[in-house]
């Protein structure tokens, strides 16, 4: 009975000392089925990290392929970030068609809602190319400067 006894205090000890890096490894980064899960921080910094891969003159399906058009789930929150998170379209002071293309790229304050001023890149394209990224670039222009 002794014997019993030890195997199943074994037992208890070993499974609560996995489910801590168990849930470690759910914490940041897992697979169910399809899906994979992230936490905020994380989906931002495979973003940021895909910029570097980013050219201007790129056209517009290069560039998609590049950041991926993935929907991103995220762990904890019970909701997702799309990529690209949001597309609108404007013109510049040539009356010129631009398309922005926002990526998610920075959790500000963890509040579970992305802000795109706050929190995404955006990518400007003219005629199907990219001109330019950035916050600056959309504030130049804005102020007609592009």
């Amino acid at each position: 009975m002794k014997v019993g006894k030890n195997l199943l205090a074994l037992f208890v000890i070993l499974f609560l000392a996995s489910g801590c890096s168990l849930y470690r490894a759910l914490r940041f980064e897992y697979e169910s089925g399809s899906k994979v899960h992230n936490a905020p921080d994380r989906v931002a910094q495979i973003n940021r990290n895909k910029i570097g891969m980013v050219r201007e003159g790129m056209s517009k399906e290069e560039f998609l392929n590049v950041m991926g058009t993935e929907r991103m789930y995220l762990t904890g929150y019970w909701s997702y970030i799309d990529n690209p998170f949001k597309i609108e379209t404007a013109q510049d002071i040539n009356n010129q068609q631009l398309e922005i293309i926002y990526y998610f790229t920075f959790d500000s304050n963890g509040d579970k809602k992305v802000n795109p001023i706050r929190e995404c890149t955006p990518f400007i394209f003219r005629q199907g190319k990219l001109i330019d990224w950035g916050n600056s670039a959309f504030d130049d222009l804005k102020l007609g400067k592009q």
